[in-house]
């Protein structure tokens, strides 16, 4: 078997390969006499980026510099693909490869998904011009990238030019699938453009598209609009219509009912989906309804043996929340620690509004503990800001600080026990409000 049958072979197997045995088998190439070339090292980054290893795609493509080794746009493609996560450097790939002519449609839309992931949709536009300028011959994947990227951004306006990606590919004799009308009909859920939403799913159903992910998109944008009523519409529809829908879009029209009150609907038809129930149908079940029953819904979830996640005890503590619960709610928080769930800031938000209906006793006590548990999780919704007492005296802030003083202090001295008191922000200790610079308020300084 001569040499460049056999690396062709070795090549084969790393392509195949985990990407760590990979980065094994390339290294093991020279033992065995073989010089790897460009296509062992692109199986190599291939299976790299499948793991989004991308510090290893990068010193793979570095590697092959500091060898003399060309780099192709098979390399260029799996290395940005590796580097779905990192948009900056996706993008700065790309245009290391436009430069070297090493960079085709895979590289484009890997630059384009890694903007969607990183929530930078104007990048991603800008990356689909790019695409249309240079006469890369477009895929409908890249299309859909960017449709997907629109979507995921929530941004006003982002639909139209998700319409206008739509009648691009149109345009293009290219038929739009399922990720196409998905990503269009998300955009316009985004943007509570739920109207239009619906008018996008009449024609991806004129297409004869039976897939159920358009209708998913098209219920949860019902949802997010606050249309509950044509979302379960949507949900009949659907089953008319003989798309075979599943628990995601159940959820989505729960969601919609929940959302807006309607917490028996979605009870109901938490009822119909058993058993093919998820987390995230108790979830959208939970949501809104009253404490009592967001608390069975919980022990439901348990007895199942459904994964629980922090959004499970999130909905339930601020369904505690909602009625006072501030007992049932310092439970929850206690029972997510022993789960090993960290609350996040919702969680902690709710329980900190139900502690305002504790005991005068225990209020301010509780209140700074969970403040306390916060700051040392480091996801406390606290935000900083610059602090100028001759420039703020007088001013809203000024005032919202001296009233939380205020019931602090009348909270603290309700119990017997001594407290020392020291003002740390007092400044000088007396200012005049009339003066111009005092009362100024501080928001409408420039930077």
């Amino acid at each position: 078997m001569s040499p460049s049958s056999v690396l062709k072979t070795r090549t084969k197997v790393i392509k195949a390969a985990g990407w760590a045995e990979a980065l094994v088998l390339l290294v093991a190439l020279e033992d065995e006499g073989l010089e790897a070339n460009c296509f062992s090292y692109s199986a190599c980054a291939s299976a790299c980026a499948r793991a989004a290893r991308w510090p290893w795609c990068l010193q793979l493509l570095a590697d092959m510099r500091f060898t003399s080794i060309e780099a192709n746009c098979v390399v260029y493609g799996a290395v940005i693909s590796g580097c779905r996560e990192v948009w900056e450097q996706a993008l700065a790939l790309l245009s290391d490869g436009f430069r070297a002519r090493c960079v085709d449609v895979v590289g484009f839309n890997a630059a384009i998904t890694a903007c969607s992931n990183g929530a930078q949709w104007q990048h991603a536009l800008g990356v689909f011009d790019s695409m249309l300028e240079q006469t890369v011959e477009m895929q409908l994947i890249s299309y859909n990238a960017v449709a997907a990227a629109l979507a995921a951004s929530g941004a006003p306006g982002a639909w139209r030019w998700a319409v206008q990606v739509l009648g691009q590919a149109q345009g293009s004799r290219l038929v739009p699938d399922a990720f196409t009308w998905t990503g269009c009909i998300g955009a316009a859920g985004a943007c509570s453009e739920w109207q239009v939403a619906l008018g996008l799913l009449a024609k991806c159903s004129g297409a004869k598209e039976k897939s159920e992910v358009p209708w998913n998109a098209a219920v949860s944008a019902c949802d997010k609009g606050g249309q509950w009523e044509v979302a379960l519409a949507l949900l009949r529809n659907s089953r008319l219509q003989r798309v075979k829908t599943s628990a995601i879009t159940v959820n989505a029209a729960m969601s919609a009912c929940a959302r807006c009150e309607r917490w028996a609907l979605a009870l109901a038809m938490l009822r119909e989906l058993s058993p093919r129930a998820t987390v995230i149908s108790y979830n959208a079940a939970m949501s809104g309804a009253p404490w009592c029953h967001a608390l069975a819904l919980l022990r439901e979830a348990k007895g199942a043996r459904l994964q629980l996640t922090v959004v499970t005890y999130s909905t339930a503590i601020s369904a505690c929340e909602r009625s006072g619960r501030w007992l049932e709610v310092l439970r929850l928080l206690e029972e997510m620690r022993t789960r090993q769930l960290p609350p996040n800031a919702v969680s902690y938000n709710s329980a900190l509004a139900a502690c305002g209906v504790a005991p005068a006793s225990r209020q301010w006590r509780q209140t700074m503990l969970l403040i306390d548990d916060m700051l040392q999780a480091g996801c406390d919704s606290f935000g900083g800001a610059h602090y100028d007492h001759m420039v703020q005296a007088g001013s809203a802030i000024d005032c919202f600080k001296h009233l939380v003083l205020t019931k602090l202090l009348r909270n603290m001295v309700r119990s017997p026990e001594p407290f020392t008191y020291v003002d740390t922000h007092a400044g000088r200790g007396l200012y005049e409000l009339p003066n111009g610079r005092a009362a100024f308020d501080f928001l409408s300084r420039p930077e």
